[in-house]
């Protein structure tokens, strides 16, 4: 099949069986036996064209299943966390442990992110002797700091090896333009993706549902104005406000595109639309 995902897996799975098929029917070269083109093909041997019954692929799958398919000799073995459930290592190297791509940024419910944790934890108990545990600060070699290491490594310790680091990373508040994303690192080049820190790619690091509460104010405030809706709060001040929640005026002071009369005017509908979903959410 032309498509991905589910589809094309299945495929796949079912491809791989019919292929190991064809394999153990497939004798080792030099060890077919002579076979009589004249004789009916329903009265030949079994096995004198290679042939295997069912019992033999059943018993290969169930070795198979057994072992995990690990490799003996020298090597390196890439895996998911969910494909490595069973499996066990002399060694293991966890790579990328870094807020946002463990825990993923989408577990934003407590229920999520416990289990990204047992994830976590079903890596962490893959090694038999060496666990190495990493993360990088920055997408690319050189690269502005942005990242941190994930919260699940917590009390474990500090790194034992520190890298040069690029230039400070800009903090977040008022008047804050980032150069690159703060959940992947890549470049940022448009005003608004700058604004947030975010590309368009990337999860946003705020509840959907409440962003959409925030637009929903704003549409309402603006039509009262008969004024555009970008006028009262542009979509990137409204991404800051619900990814921040603030919950008093000098919290929302603090967001960039919030000015004194934008507070002054807009400050106590803003909060009061924070407050009723945190009430119905929290």
């Amino acid at each position: 099949p032309q498509t991905t995902g589910a589809v094309r897996d299945r495929w796949e799975s079912l491809q791989a069986i019919v292929t190991l098929a064809d394999d153990l029917c497939r004798p080792a070269a030099g060890e077919r036996e002579p076979v009589d083109e004249r004789e009916p093909a329903d009265e030949r041997e079994p096995g004198t064209e290679g042939e295997a019954d069912l019992g033999t692929l059943v018993a290969e799958l169930e070795r198979r299943a057994t072992i995990q398919y690990a490799p003996t000799g020298a090597g390196v073995t890439l895996s998911t966390l969910h494909a490595a459930k069973g499996l066990e290592w002399g060694m293991v190297a966890m790579v990328g442990l870094s807020e946002g791509l463990l825990p993923i940024s989408y577990a934003d419910t407590p229920q999520a992110v416990e289990e990204e944790r047992r994830l976590f934890y079903v890596g962490v108990t893959r090694a038999k002797s060496q666990l190495l545990l990493s993360f990088a600060a920055a997408r690319a070699a050189g690269g502005r700091s942005v990242r941190s290491r994930s919260r699940f490594l917590t009390g474990i310790g500090e790194p034992v090896r520190r890298r040069a680091r690029g230039p400070a990373a800009a903090k977040s508040g008022k008047g804050t333009l980032h150069r690159r994303c703060r959940s992947c690192g890549a470049d940022l080049n448009t005003a608004a993706a700058r604004k947030t820190g975010r590309c368009r790619d990337c999860p946003p690091p705020y509840d959907a549902a409440l962003f959409e509460e925030l637009r929903s104010w704003r549409k309402r405030t603006a039509e009262e104005a008969g004024m555009p809706a970008f006028v009262v709060f542009t979509d990137s001040t409204l991404e800051l406000i619900a990814e921040h929640r603030p919950g008093d005026v000098a919290g929302l002071s603090r967001i960039s595109g919030v000015g004194p009369a934008k507070l002054n005017r807009y400050g106590d509908g803003i909060l009061t639309v924070i407050r009723q979903w945190e009430a119905a959410h929290c």
